[in-house]
C-alpha cells in the first residue's frame, strides 16, 4: 500500500496499490478504483519508480494543487466557485419631489378655516374666510353684512338679512355678541355663528336658536 497522493478521482485522493492500478479513500478505507475508470483519474502526481503514474491520461495543468499543513500531510482542497457575471447595481433613488409652492395671497384667503371658538356669551364662531388686514379699535366704523336663519345657516327659515349696514363699533345699533363678533373680525372675513337661545332674543323676541353669517366689508378709521 501506497501513502503516496499521485492524483484526484471524483472528489477524493487515489493512491497507488503497488500493482499499476490505484486505490481511493472512502470514509477511512482504500477501496480499488475499477480499470475502466483510470482514465478519470487526474493524475497530479508521479512516482518515478512506478511507471503506470507516468500516464498523462489527462492535462493536470487545471487541476488545483492539494495544499499541506504545516505537519506535511496533504489537507483537502476546498474549490471557490466565481462567477463572471457582474454584480446586481441597485437603481439610483428617485429624485426627491420637491415641495409645492404655496397658494397666492388670494386662495389663502378663500381656504376655509375650521376652528371653533366660543366667545364670552356664548356664541360659537367658526371662520369660513379669511381676512386681510387689521381688525377694528372701538373708535373705528365698519361695514358689514349679516345674515340670520331659525333651521340652520342657509336654510330655508331665513329671519335676518341685512347688507351694507355702517355704523360705529359702539354703536348701539350693534349688540354685544355682534360687536364682540366685529372686533375679532379683518376686511373680508367671514363668519358663521350658533347663537344660543338666551343671546338671540334681541333678534326673535322669543328664545330660539339662532344661526348666522357676518361678513365684515370694511373698516373706516375715525378721523
Amino acid at each position: 500500500m501506497n501513502d503516496r497522493v499521485v492524483g484526484l478521482f471524483d472528489g477524493h485522493f487515489v493512491y497507488e496499490d503497488g500493482h499499476g492500478g490505484y486505490e481511493m479513500d472512502v470514509k477511512g478505507e482504500r477501496r480499488a478504483i475499477l480499470p475502466a475508470f483510470h482514465p478519470q483519474i487526474k493524475l497530479c502526481f508521479s512516482d518515478p519508480k512506478n511507471s503506470s503514474s507516468s500516464k498523462a491520461n489527462q492535462e493536470c495543468s487545471d487541476t488545483p494543487k492539494i495544499p499541506r499543513g504545516a505537519s506535511g500531510e496533504s489537507v483537502p482542497y476546498r474549490s471557490r466557485v466565481t462567477s463572471s457575471s457582474p454584480s446586481p447595481v441597485a437603481p439610483p433613488p428617485p429624485p426627491a419631489m420637491a415641495a409645492p409652492p404655496p397658494p397666492p395671497p388670494a386662495m389663502a384667503a378663500m381656504r376655509p378655516k375650521v376652528s371653533i371658538e366660543l366667545t364670552d356669551p356664548g356664541v360659537q364662531h367658526q371662520v369660513v374666510q379669511q381676512g386681510a388686514g387689521r381688525q377694528p379699535a372701538a373708535d373705528d366704523r365698519v361695514t358689514f353684512d349679516v345674515t340670520m336663519w331659525e333651521d340652520k345657516i342657509h336654510g330655508s327659515q331665513k329671519t335676518v338679512e341685512c347688507h351694507g349696514v355702517t355704523c360705529a363699533v359702539t354703536d348701539e345699533l350693534l349688540c354685544d355678541w355682534q360687536r364682540e363678533t366685529v372686533l375679532l373680525m379683518s376686511a373680508g372675513e367671514v363668519r358663521h355663528l350658533t347663537v344660543p337661545s338666551e343671546v338671540q332674543e334681541w333678534v326673535l323676541q322669543d328664545k330660539r336658536m339662532g344661526y348666522g353669517e357676518m361678513r365684515l366689508v370694511a373698516i373706516h378709521a375715525d378721523n
